[in-house]
């Protein structure tokens, strides 16, 4: 499996005790992409070196680094990508992969992800699959705009659940493509080429929390065309949307399933409480 990898960075600047030297940081807002550091005896917060229990007054040895760290990029990969719309269509994606880096302590972007060997079925056509590419790339290859994405929760409480909600750096759209396409003869004769806009946002669940890894993974899952979770705890309801056609653009509702491994440069902890 490729890798892939999710990136996030400190936001403001981060008040960081080094050994020997006294600190006093605030509390990690979680959920944060960072590090728990090792300081000296009595001037650190937490008691633990994975940051969750907060130290009496002069025994924390320990403190909170916010990302980006010295080396804050990752290698991302897609496996098993696939988005259902209402309409009946069904996009397979085999592969997929991108760079990422930590922009901020809940902020991480994408450049440019591109996906292979992408084919779409459909309620009519079940057993004929049609490439789908943008203009001008190579067939079944779709690359999507830049992608930013923020880290919130999915459930907080005693199984506490973190997620990343991902949408487009700019404006409402992932990308335009077509599948089919005027030119493209398959055994049921000429394609007819269809033009679709993937627009909206989507949540998936990252694992593993509270514990550094150079490898982290994130699921996004479906029951249908509904995205399962379609937001966090308290938020606004993020979902995908299909839009079909060029000129008359019918709206889709559409769900996003895949497995997302991402290796960091260095490990890399998700500090969930």
């Amino acid at each position: 499996m490729r890798r892939i990898m999710l990136i996030a960075g400190c936001i403001g600047s981060c008040a960081l005790g080094t050994a020997g030297v006294a600190a006093t940081p605030a509390l990690a807002a979680a959920p944060e992409w960072g590090k728990c550091v090792e300081v000296a005896k009595g001037t650190g917060v937490y008691r633990g070196k994975n940051c969750l229990t907060v130290a009496a007054p002069g025994r924390g040895k320990f403190v909170w680094q916010a990302e980006p760290t010295a080396k804050p990029k990752y290698a991302l990969s897609i496996e098993g990508a696939t988005l259902s719309s209402s309409g009946g269509r069904v996009i397979k994606c085999e592969s997929g992969e991108g760079e990422g880096e930590y922009t901020g302590a809940k902020t991480t972007s994408i450049a440019k992800p591109l996906f292979s060997n992408c084919k779409v079925t459909s309620e009519e056509l079940p057993l004929f699959a049609s490439y789908c590419q943008n203009v001008g790339n190579f067939r079944g290859e779709i690359t999507l705009n830049e992608v930013v994405g923020e880290l919130g929760y999915i459930e907080h409480g005693l199984r506490t659940k973190v997620g990343v909600d991902l949408k487009p750096k700019s404006g409402s759209a992932f990308g335009l493509f077509e599948c089919g396409g005027a030119s493209e003869v398959t055994e049921h004769g000429m394609g007819t080429g269809t033009f679709l806009e993937l627009t909206g946002s989507v949540i998936g669940r990252i694992k593993p929390i509270n514990r550094p890894f150079e490898e982290l993974f994130t699921y996004f899952t479906a029951a249908g065309t509904k995205q399962t979770p379609e937001q966090f705890e308290g938020g606004e309801v993020d979902t995908l949307t299909v839009l079909n056609g060029l000129v008359t653009k019918t709206p889709e509702p559409t769900s996003f399933t895949s497995i997302n491994e991402s290796l960091n440069e260095e490990p890399v902890e998700i500090k969930g409480r």
